[in-house]
């Protein structure tokens, strides 16, 4: 991971620990716990804001003397100001304001004019923690979207710093102007292949990727975003188009599988037309050939396996993952890693295939005689797991009840095996509720009673 990116992610984990109201819990942290949590993460974020600035390159020292005038109505005259001056906040952030109120009216010119851009991503970043400054700068690059000729002309190098801002006010801005992006490169996808659309989504999914592997992804405006716009100024059609683009089908980088993946999930857990939109040809194969790039990752496989489940329950979904060999997927995970929580998922997801339309379940042609056998090694690496025992035991129940899998679940000491996960569960009702359903199914005494 890169300092800006590092950056960007101790930006946003120190937002949410901020917003945690008194009294309240972050994580499991608490009280002064957390305070001294918060003050760790500042120490972090200034430097690490001290090594991005110096990445920036050596800041020009001003001009002697008083500091110059400016037009503010002459472009080159603004820009030069900004160049001269980008050492001093002050000066650097009245040039930003006059260079936002051109951005309104000329933004094509903005764009257009040597440096201009350049130069505010170099503002940007060297005076991070300066919250004038920033918003400034944000309303500018705001202005500049109105325009969809100007959002064509626009540097792919904006994007990142638009995904970097973690305070309200310039994530807000930030996030205006990523959607002004959006909008105008959907309005003409028809002429011109996106150039920004895909490359935003590759770059949030690297960010969330990073800030789930710092113990969370905390909010999620970018997806809230894309809700409001989807049916409204965009075609979901055309969202679900992008984000199918940005899969990281390609490339080893196990932080963008993992936000990829996770945004993916969420995004299907959501009601409305992007969710349904998201079914599209493809998606589903993008998932499992990610899954299959990072087959030993476990927290790419756990994501992996929520967004397909996430998929399995839109009308299309199921059909899309047997063309794509997903329960496939699923099965190799269930049996490469030894993981309670991913191994649950995994059975419920390949057990919930009995729910699927016929077609569907032919097509995916699923093992079921290893999904018991690899059921039943759970049940036994996590003995002490309750939770696990309870969906291994209603599991098996289900598959006896629709396969009548007798043979594969007493096979190699099934039986014996059920008895003990209830002795060591003799106190829990759910774990006895199931295990006398399974016993029952096996012809075995479904009555039986664990004794010292």
């Amino acid at each position: 991971m890169d300092f800006a990116s590092r950056l960007s992610a101790v930006q946003a984990e120190l937002a949410e620990v901020r917003a945690v109201k008194d009294g309240g819990n972050y994580l499991g942290i608490s009280g002064s716990d957390l305070a001294s949590y918060a003050e760790e993460l500042q120490e972090k974020e200034q430097l690490l804001h001290q090594i991005t600035s110096a990445q920036a390159g050596p800041i020009r020292q001003p001009p002697k003397g008083p500091a110059s005038t400016f037009d503010r109505c002459q472009l080159p005259s603004v820009v030069q100001h900004l160049v001269d001056y980008e050492a001093v906040p002050y000066e650097a952030t009245k040039a930003l304001r006059a260079l936002a109120s051109l951005a309104y009216n000329e933004p094509l010119e903005v764009v257009r004019s040597p440096r201009c851009v350049e130069q505010m991503l170099r503002v940007l970043r060297l005076h991070r923690d300066r919250d004038t400054l920033q918003v400034m700068a944000l309303r500018c690059f705001c202005h500049l979207c109105f325009s969809a000729e100007a959002v064509r002309a626009l540097p792919s190098e904006v994007l990142p710093a638009l995904l970097e801002q973690a305070t309200e006010e310039t994530s807000k801005l930030a996030h205006e102007a990523m959607a002004r992006i959006l909008v105008a490169e959907a309005e003409r996808a028809d002429a011109n292949t996106p150039r920004l659309s895909p490359e935003l989504f590759r770059l949030q999914a690297k960010l969330y990727g990073q800030l789930i592997s710092l113990e969370g992804p905390g909010r999620t405006p970018f997806k809230d975003m894309l809700l409001r716009l989807a049916g409204e100024l965009v075609q979901a059609k055309y969202i679900a188009s992008q984000f199918l683009a940005a899969a990281p089908v390609t490339e080893n980088a196990e932080e963008m599988a993992l936000g990829w993946l996770a945004m993916l999930q969420q995004l299907l857990a959501t009601d409305g037309e992007l969710s349904e939109a998201l079914v599209v040809p493809g998606i589903a194969m993008a998932a499992t050939s990610v899954m299959d790039m990072h087959g030993a990752a476990l927290s790419v496989q756990s994501q992996g396996i929520a967004a397909l489940a996430g998929l399995a329950r839109r009308r299309r979904g199921p059909m899309a993952i047997a063309e794509a060999s997903g329960v496939r997927r699923a099965e190799t995970a269930l049996g490469m890693h030894e993981d309670a929580s991913l191994q649950m998922s995994c059975i419920s997801f390949l057990v919930s295939v009995l729910d699927w339309p016929l077609p569907a379940q032919k097509l995916c042609d699923v093992d079921f005689a290893r999904v018991v056998m690899l059921t039943k090694e759970a049940m036994r690496r996590h003995v002490e797991a309750t939770a696990l025992q309870v969906l291994a035991l209603s599991s098996l129940a289900r598959l006896l009840e629709v396969l009548v899998c007798r043979d594969e679940v007493k096979a190699s000491g099934g039986e014996g095996l059920i008895k003990t996960i209830l002795a060591h569960h003799k106190d829990n009702e759910q774990v006895w509720t199931w295990g006398r359903i399974v016993l029952d199914s096996l012809g075995a005494d479904r009555h039986w009673t664990y004794r010292n």
